[in-house]
């Protein structure tokens, strides 16, 4: 009976200490906001920001995850570092665990006793009844990798906002799940893998890229691609379209539902596409001498230097070391090759 009525007493006066907490957190961040007493991280314009500095950290991985946000990870310099604005600090996870830099927005409170778990220490009282939001304006955040990185992949996960990257000569993979961000991306020259994944809606642009292995991927999307070239090139998409200008793939790869697929200055040795309902157009900076072609359209056209051939067409080649397959159901073939 005593040992109850003593938990029932250590329960009573927790809840009171707990309680005293709050009013205390509540009434100091009333009594800084009126003194004009900065308590939180903020910039000039009331921006929550907070910045971690890594270069000296032997990271090989870094990881960012999260829900509506502008990304952006730029290349250069002395310094690798990680800025965060506006993101409520009972929310979002920062650690470095076995050499890898991971940021991560967590869902409820209960999960965010995690923040300090193998990552950073315990902020204060202050950060763990925080009043108000985490700042005025939209969600940032801001990567730079120094040339003197070993890198070896990035990877960034995120279901809306927008995401831009510029580049440098790498070695890293970027494996980037955008969902329905917009994304520019430019400059990155990797001698691994560049893969994009998307939602329908979103928009994407893609310029002045190499890697070894590129890849699209993806429920939707619009892409706009120029100057990209790579060994392998891997497309998947259901629906949207990629347009693209001036690109170059040892080999290609494409399967789509509705997709459209439109490649101009295409200089390829080896293409496979396959396509439902998307129309596919490729038009080549070479000619054919060296081709073996298959064009084939079920219930659809199919055109080869702006001539029409109803629903099939094909150049065999037996000696030739390059080739172009093209398959569709219902969505006309536009071949085309330079003269």
């Amino acid at each position: 009976m005593k040992i109850r009525t003593a938990s029932v007493v250590a329960v009573i006066v927790a809840a009171v200490l707990i309680l005293s907490g709050i009013i205390v957190c509540a009434v100091g961040s009333a009594a800084a906001k009126s003194s004009g007493v900065m308590i939180y991280p903020e910039d000039e314009n009331g921006n929550s920001v907070y910045k971690y500095d890594f270069t000296e950290k032997n990271i090989t991985k870094i990881s960012v995850s999260v829900k509506d946000s502008d990304i952006t990870v730029t290349h250069g310099g002395t310094s690798s570092y990680i800025e965060i604005r506006n993101f409520n600090a009972n929310y979002y996870k920062l650690s470095t665990e076995n050499n890898i830099l991971s940021f991560s927005e967590i869902d409820n409170v209960a999960s965010m006793f995690k923040f300090w778990e193998g990552g950073f220490s315990f902020k204060g009282m202050r950060y763990l009844f925080r009043f108000g939001d985490g700042g005025r304006g939209m969600k940032t955040v801001t990567v730079n990798i120094a040339d003197t990185s070993m890198l070896k992949t990035v990877s960034v996960s995120e279901e809306s906002g927008s995401f831009s990257l510029t580049g440098a000569d790498v070695s890293a993979d970027y494996i980037l799940s955008l969902g329905k961000a917009s994304a520019d991306i430019s400059g990155l020259s990797t001698t691994s893998v560049l893969s994009v994944s998307s939602s329908a809606g979103a928009s994407m642009k893609i310029s002045d890229c190499r890697a070894k292995e590129f890849s699209l991927s993806g429920g939707g999307g619009n892409f706009s691609l120029s100057g990209i070239s790579a060994d392998r090139a891997d497309f998947s998409l259901k629906s949207g379209e990629i347009v693209g200008e001036n690109v170059a793939f040892t080999e290609l790869s494409s399967s789509s539902e509705s997709a459209s697929l439109d490649l101009r200055s295409l200089d390829v040795s080896k293409a496979s596409v396959n396509s439902v309902s998307g129309q596919v157009a490729l038009r080549l900076s070479s000619d054919l001498k060296d081709f073996a072609v298959e064009l084939a359209a079920k219930n659809a056209s199919v055109f080869l230097n702006d001539v029409h051939y109803s629903s099939s067409y094909s150049i065999p080649n037996e000696s030739a070391e390059k080739s172009i397959t093209v398959n569709t159901d219902t969505a006309s073939i536009l071949l085309n090759a330079a003269k």
